[in-house]
Formats: C-alpha cells, structure tokens, sequence
C-alpha cells in the first residue's frame, strides 16, 4: 500500500473550539470544556498560519491527527491524509472543517480565515451555549436544506455543478428574501437552483442567505487535482540513423494497469486492489513506483527479469469516506527506459 509522507510545519499552534457532528444521538457530555481531549481519542490539532488575510492572499492550514481508534479524515468534506498541509485562498471570510471518524461519533475543529472587509461568517451554536434570539416576529435565521458540488473533485478546468435547495426563513417554510453565490460574480440566484462552474483551483463556494431572522452562510468545497503531463509508452525504440533495428539494451515494452474494483458503493472502509502488468523484452531489471491523484507516491521497487515475458505488481488504497468520489492510481517506470502506465480509475461512494 502506498505510504505517503507530508510535512507538517506549524506557525503557530492553537487549540480551536470542538463541536461534535453526532450519531444516534450522541453529544458533548454536560460541563466539559470545549475542544477538550476524551481518554482514549485521537490527538487533533489543526491550525492556520494566517488568521486574517486580505483580498487575493492565501492561507496554509496544517493538521495533525495522531494516536488510535480513528477510521477516517476529511477537511471540508474531502478525504485527506492523517497529517498534511492545504493552501487556501478563500474570497470570503471562510471557516473550514477537519473532521474524524472515531466510529461512535464524529469528532469536528475548525479554525476561521478572515478576509479583511468581507465581514465574520455566522458561527453555529456549540453545545450548551444560547441560540442568539431571532428578531421579534421572525422564525430565525435562514435555514439550509442542502448545498452540493457534483462532482467534488476534478481536473483543473472541468464542468462541476453545484446545485442547493429551497432556503427558509427559520422553520416558516418561507423563503428567504436573498440567496447570493459566491465567488465568480453570479450575485443573486434565489432557491432552489444550481450553476455550473470550471475552477482552475480549488474553490470553496459561498450560499450567503438574507432574511428577517439575519443572515447565514453555507459553504461547499471544491478540490482540484493536477495532472502531469505523461510519459508517452513507446512500443519501441526509434531506428538508429542510418538504417538498421535497435541493438539497445532490453526494455519494458509495456505497462497496464488496474483497479478491482473499479466501481463500489457500500459500507466503508474500502479496499481497493490494484495490479499492474509490466512487459519487457529481454533480461533485465526494472525499477518503478506507484502514483496516485492526490500527488502519494510509493517507494522505489524493483523488479528482474531473467528473460523476456510479463510480470504482476500490486498496490492498494483503503478508503475511509467518499462519496460518488473518482481516485486514479498508476505505475511509473524509472529504468531502464521512463514510461508511465494508464491511470487506473475506481469510483467509491461510502454508505452508512
């Protein structure tokens, strides 16, 4: 399985407010201090270098999630690795979410970036603390039912719909008087509905909500990932000048890859198998690795060949959360001649 290693550099270390996303009912127990750590839980830090930027600038936000008893990380709804780095360049005051999966319950940071001049974004209340009274004569502030980007991950450029419900005031039923999409200057697009965009990078989208009880924001992320440029897979080598066939050492002749299986909706975690056949043709030995979409790669093995003819590798990735999520692994060839396999493309969707 593919091991990958980022580095994690804390700027400045703060301990940020917990709020807990329950199952079956299950809460922050009466009394306890807020973020404190349960015997028995995962160590969590999760941090901004830059609490406040201004217009255009970008943040970097680092976690860490150490310890046992945890079966998955997302931040804002996407899948990452236990400990790693991002780098946000929000439009909008923004607070992002790390969430882990201890089994009874998920346990929820969040740190806020701020955008100067773009106003603080509406905090839920954590528990144990008073709900903000509503306006006389309104039910509360705006509710929302849903807000999606579909898919949530893409290549750079790609069409991604995101698409969100009928927005109340409180629990009236009534509909808001103003529902803004943001960013890309779409201003005013009521509820329900949905746009299309094409980012270019990863984009966190704003729903901000105007009613009587006061305004509400909800977000949606949208991850890109980038693609390399491949490394064409020669069927052979060109002629030498002058005429004549290639006398060259031997060669990996080809490399396919993937996945089993290819398509899984169902419980999770999720392991996905994946092989590679590589072909030469001749003796020789062969040094490869595996790269995956999120940029993990696995270390360099090696692999001899005592004659021409195909050999198996194999690899795997467990899957924590996704939903309707498209993840890719492939095969690189380092020696003897660079070549890069097919991206070997499966497509998980967790149930509960």
């Amino acid at each position: 399985m593919i091991r990958s290693v980022f580095p994690l550099v804390l700027i400045a270390i703060m301990l940020v407010t917990a709020s807990c996303t329950c199952r079956e009912g299950s809460e922050v127990a009466p009394g306890a201090p807020q973020g404190a750590q349960t015997p028995g839980e995962p160590q969590i830090v999760f941090t901004t270098d830059r609490g406040t930027i201004q217009p255009g600038e970008c943040a970097n936000l680092s976690w860490s999630v150490q310890g046992e008893g945890f079966f998955g990380v997302e931040l804002d709804g996407q899948p990452v690795n236990a400990s790693g780095q991002k780098q946000v360049c929000p439009p909008d005051s923004t607070v992002y979410a790390l969430m882990v999966d201890i089994g009874s319950t998920v346990l929820r940071r969040e740190v806020m970036v701020e955008v100067a001049g773009t106003g603080i974004p509406q905090q839920p209340a954590q528990p144990g603390q008073p709900q903000q009274p509503a306006p006389a004569g309104c039910p509360g502030a705006p509710v929302f039912t849903h807000f999606e980007a579909n898919p949530s991950f893409v290549e750079s450029g790609k069409a991604v719909t995101l698409e969100w419900g009928p927005v109340t005031n409180g629990t009236s039923g009534e509909l808001v008087g103003s529902v803004v999409l943001s960013p890309g200057g779409f201003g005013e697009v009521g509820s329900p509905g949905s746009r299309v965009v094409y980012p270019t990078t990863s984009t966190t989208y704003v729903l901000t909500a105007t009613g009587c009880g006061g305004t509400a924001t909800k977000t949606v992320q949208v991850g890109i990932y980038v693609i390399g440029t491949p490394i064409p897979i020669p069927q052979s080598p060109s002629n030498p000048p002058g005429g004549g066939s290639w006398s060259g050492p031997p060669k990996v002749t080809s490399v396919v890859a993937q996945a089993n299986p290819s398509n899984y909706t169902g419980p999770c975690p999720k392991t996905v198998d994946m092989t590679a056949d590589i072909t030469v043709d001749g003796p020789c030995t062969v040094t490869y690795r595996w790269e995956r979409i999120d940029g993990a790669t696995g270390p360099v093995e090696t692999l001899v060949f005592s004659a021409a003819g195909t050999k198996t590798v194999t690899s795997s990735w467990t899957i924590y959360v996704a939903s309707n999520v498209t993840y890719w692994e492939r095969v690189s060839i380092l020696t003897p001649l660079p070549m890069m396999s097919n991206q070997a493309s499966f497509t998980i969707t967790c149930t509960p």
